[in-house]
């Protein structure tokens, strides 16, 4: 038995794609910056893939537009994050520098990539919902 009827799934899938798409679209554009590929030790042009895939990413959570599609991009890079907290610099699950967010990120993007944007979205509108 589900805890939530269907409308208000659909306005908990909205509040989380607002919010976890802010926070793509944020910490995607910091990518571009020739300073964070330096400082997480990456190529610039790994860095500018992984900002075109948190920003239009996000954007594309956020507005509910071909989500399961613009939720992989999120997906792959907080992936990426995990890897390189856990298995590079070998950070623990729970401290000041952990893998313990990127997980967190991946996991709700990978909610949006199986689940979808729910009813109140672009993709509803247009019948991909």
């Amino acid at each position: 038995m589900a805890l939530l009827i269907p409308p208000q799934q659909d306005i908990a899938l909205l509040l989380l794609r607002i919010v976890a798409g802010l926070i793509f679209v944020i910490h995607g554009k910091d990518k571009f910056k020739a300073e964070w590929a330096k400082t997480y030790q990456t190529s610039r042009p790994i860095a500018f893939l992984a900002g075109i895939g948190m920003v239009f990413g996000g954007l594309g959570v956020i507005v509910g537009f071909l989500t399961q599609i613009a939720a992989f991009g999120p997906l792959i890079v907080m992936l990426g994050a995990v890897y390189f907290h856990k298995f590079k610099w070998k950070h623990s699950f729970i401290a000041k520098q952990s893998y313990e967010y990127p997980l967190i990120m991946a996991l709700i993007a990978l909610l949006f990539v199986l689940v979808g944007a729910g009813a109140y979205s672009i993709d509803a509108l247009i019948g991909l919902a």
